[in-house]
């Protein structure tokens, strides 16, 4: 499943959409979840801001950033919604509590 990623940087209130092309799990019957994108961005490596600076820069400048040395931590992004392409179904979001909002 290809998904769009909308981004927003909480400092300067930028928002941005990175188009990830990559082929993530769909639907989860057992879990009733978009189990993968799930965990990732919720609790796994995307969950922390260090990471998702990759996936702001690269919306923000079309090119996947080298070299981007960002402090982690989970308070800069939040991840407004991740859709599936073609269908604009949610897939996930942070929410306020998750995002220090």
């Amino acid at each position: 499943m290809k998904i769009d990623i909308h981004l927003r940087d909480n400092t300067t209130g930028e928002r941005y959409v990175y188009y990830d092309d990559s082929d993530w799990a769909g639907w989860d019957e057992d879990r009733n979840a978009d189990y993968q994108i799930e965990w990732m961005f919720a609790y796994g490596n995307y969950a922390c801001d260090c990471n998702r600076a990759l996936y702001f820069e690269a919306a923000k400048t079309g090119k996947w950033p080298n070299n981007l040395d960002r402090d982690c931590g989970h308070e800069r992004y939040t991840i407004e919604r991740i859709v599936e392409r073609g269908t604009d179904r949610v897939v996930y979001y942070d929410d306020d509590e998750a995002s220090g909002l």
